[in-house]
């Protein structure tokens, strides 16, 4: 008897490194825009740049620690747009900012306002205003001229809950934010002062994350009802909000959801969160929308269970290339590089 051998699943999604370093859970990942390198924060209270090995493509090790500058877990970083800066937020309720100088990055300035733990930092696509935000219901943004001289520009009181994240719509001075009030809101500039332009209230528990493709085509949301919804933006005009629901993808998880990436041509999106898994979505090119309608715009490419041993943190597409990174309580940082399936 011959049996039939069975043809092996291609992998889309591999683990291509794994890194050490934090001694406790790692919050947040950010790759800065044009060398090849990211940055990570952890509750250790210290900041870890890392950087491609000598005549590696995509082998990375540890080439700086930064540290001695928070009192609390430093719990979101994110590099300026230029990748001069990198600004860290803490739970100590201040916001550290970091100089690129010979190579290395220096303290250089501290934010302080918040009255809580700071939850997420976020530049604008020009480098001017950078905007936290906190466990005190409220999102600040903060103007930055020369000489790392930053002053508050505005006060937005967001939300009546913690808001978990702030993004910049890209190529605008809009915002969007989320909350433990179950809400997305985005806001608009007017003048020294943003008004909500925009509420959604259809993420059923707390709203984790948002998130924009490159060009601010399409946006992104995750939270505690493990749905993840992927809007397009709206060209013309036959609604009223900014952004439409293209996609619901429900149970994508099977706890809640915490970060979400897309990646550099917004062929793919990312997922984490609290069931230790990535998920990997690819764009489905065939399809053909109609706003205002659930539309299959991204299909699940492949799930990655258990890949850490505790809850996944943050996940970053690197800006240029198809691998993304990921962070966890497990203390791990892991590599993994992303292939189409045609």
């Amino acid at each position: 008897m011959i049996e039939e051998k069975m043809e092996e699943q291609k992998e889309f999604v591999k683990c291509i490194g794994q890194l050490n370093g934090h001694t406790d859970k790692i919050w947040s990942v950010s790759w800065h825009p044009t060398l090849d390198i990211f940055a990570t924060c952890s509750s250790d209270k210290t900041i870890k740049i890392w950087g491609l090995k000598e005549n590696s493509e995509n082998q990375y090790e540890l080439k700086q620690t930064i540290s001695d500058t928070h009192e609390r877990t430093i719990r979101t970083l994110a590099f300026s747009p230029d990748g001069m800066m990198l600004a860290c937020g803490s739970f100590d309720s201040t916001i550290s900012i970091y100089a690129l100088n010979n190579g290395s990055f220096e303290f250089v300035s501290k934010l302080e306002g918040h009255e809580h733990e700071v939850k997420c930092v976020a530049w604008d696509s020009e480098g001017k205003f950078l905007a936290s935000c906190s466990r005190d219901k409220t999102v600040w943004v903060w103007d930055y001229e020369n000489g790392f001289d930053f002053s508050c520009y505005s006060v937005i009181d967001a939300h009546t809950q913690d808001v978990k994240h702030v993004k910049w719509i890209p190529g605008t001075n809009n915002l969007a934010s989320t909350s433990f009030d179950d809400k997305l809101k985005l806001w608009e500039q007017e003048d020294d002062d943003w008004k909500c332009s925009a509420t959604y209230s259809n993420h059923s528990a707390t709203v984790w994350c948002v998130e924009f493709s490159k060009t601010g085509q399409y946006m992104a949301s995750c939270g505690d009802d493990k749905q993840i919804k992927v809007y397009k933006k709206n060209e013309n005009g036959a609604f009223s909000s900014p952004y439409i629901v293209e996609t619901t993808i429900k149970n994508a998880h099977a706890r809640t959801i915490y970060s979400l990436s897309f990646s550099e041509d917004a062929t793919f999106l990312a997922s984490v969160g609290a069931d230790n898994t990535l998920n990997v979505y690819q764009k489905n090119m065939y399809v053909t929308t109609f706003e205002g309608q659930d539309n299959n715009l991204y299909e699940l490419l492949e799930k990655k269970v258990n890949c850490h041993f505790a809850d996944i943190n943050c996940v970053a597409f690197h800006p240029s290339k198809d691998i993304l990174v990921t962070v966890s309580d497990d203390r791990q940082i892991k590599l993994w590089s992303v292939e189409i399936n045609l």
